[in-house]
């Protein structure tokens, strides 16, 4: 009698613990619906769209992009998304999207990091200077590269086009909203904190 006792309220205990696990499923699932939801009618469509290919090989990635840099961080500030963009081509689009509110409220949110790197070896591009921009989002849900850290050394894979003006691109032709001299990084490319045996491999390749 005491043995069926006992496991009477094993079960139960078990019986519990998977009720109480199915329901902070349940929230958990239901919390990040609606969260898309708002995100959704706030017209933020991609704040949690980002999804990375397989990541390329050096050599692959070598051909792929504009720039390649070791690079040491200076400094890393927050900017708006607007201070990203040619001063002509943002008059534009603020005259455009006058009756949008919600494109107009997302070119003066703070969500880009802007970094400041001095190039320590250029493997591939033609830099105008030895102080180049990064630029990438803050969040690593929208692709941002989110490990810059001042002081540190990194090997920075860069375009001159960047993923963040999708919304404001028109059907069937690309618009260069991007300034002079500045790149788009991403946790999609193979950007990292420097790693000498990476560094080589791109040697070899320039060589």
């Amino acid at each position: 009698m005491r043995k069926r006792f006992t496991e009477g309220i094993e079960s139960k205990k078990t019986t519990d613990y998977q009720q109480i696990t199915k329901n902070v499923t349940q929230n958990y699932k239901m919390n990040k619906i609606l969260v898309l939801i708002i995100f959704s009618l706030l017209g933020y469509n991609n704040v949690f769209a980002c999804s990375c290919k397989k990541e390329k090989t050096i050599k692959d990635a070598f051909e792929y992009h504009e720039s390649i840099v070791h690079g040491k961080v200076l400094n890393k500030t927050l900017v708006t998304v607007g201070s990203t963009i040619k001063k002509e081509k943002l008059d534009s689009l603020n005259e455009v999207y006058q009756k949008d509110n919600n494109k107009l409220k997302s070119l003066s949110y703070k969500s880009i990091l802007k970094v400041e790197v001095e190039v320590m070896r250029e493997f591939k591009g033609k830099l105008e200077s030895n102080i180049i921009t990064i630029f990438t989002n803050k969040y690593g849900s929208a692709c941002g590269y989110t490990r810059f850290e001042v002081g540190k050394e990194f090997l920075i894979y860069g375009s001159t086009k960047s993923y963040m003006y999708h919304s404001f691109q028109r059907r069937g032709k690309y618009i260069n909203y991007e300034l002079e001299n500045t790149f788009w990084t991403s946790h999609c490319y193979r950007t990292k904190e420097y790693l000498e045996s990476e560094a080589q491999e791109l040697k070899k390749i320039m060589d």
